[in-house]
């Protein structure tokens, strides 16, 4: 008897089956892959090292022009006027949010809901507004700064 335990088998031929097609070598890969021990913990990191901004507070000549800008759109309702807004946009997962702009036709500005309305139904609280800009503003809407 040898020293060497599996001596007998070292020098067999690698089995091949007559019966299974042999496994893809990417799929053969996939099975020796690292896998997720932390479920989540990725996403995790990702939301962690998410940028959010607070919520500008607006000076009183700000709130001023805006609402001068506000009464331009009602008085031109009916022709549709296209604008630009620049808005804050809560974060649901962390404090803060995040300021983004949509420019589109306005349908209607609800004094009710305190929004404004646009064609596609798409609506934004005026509390949430930090800018009003468009051509529209250009034409009738006339600033002393």
């Amino acid at each position: 008897m040898s020293d060497f335990k599996y001596e007998n088998i070292i020098n067999m031929n690698h089995h091949i089956s007559n019966c299974h097609r042999p496994m893809m070598i990417k799929d053969r890969a996939a099975q020796f892959a690292p896998f997720a021990a932390l479920t989540g913990y990725e996403d995790a990191v990702f939301e962690a090292g998410r940028k959010t901004v607070n919520k500008a507070e607006l000076s009183e000549e700000s709130i001023c022009i805006l609402n001068r800008k506000l009464e331009s759109v009602l008085k031109h309702i009916d022709e549709k006027p296209e604008i630009t807004v620049t808005f804050f946009c809560s974060d649901d997962k962390k404090e803060g949010g995040s300021y983004k702009k949509f420019c589109g036709k306005v349908k209607r500005v609800d004094e009710y809901k305190k929004e404004i309305v646009f064609h596609d139904d798409i609506s934004i609280l005026i509390e949430n507004i930090y800018d009003l800009s468009g051509d529209f503003f250009e034409r009738y809407v006339n600033f002393e700064y």
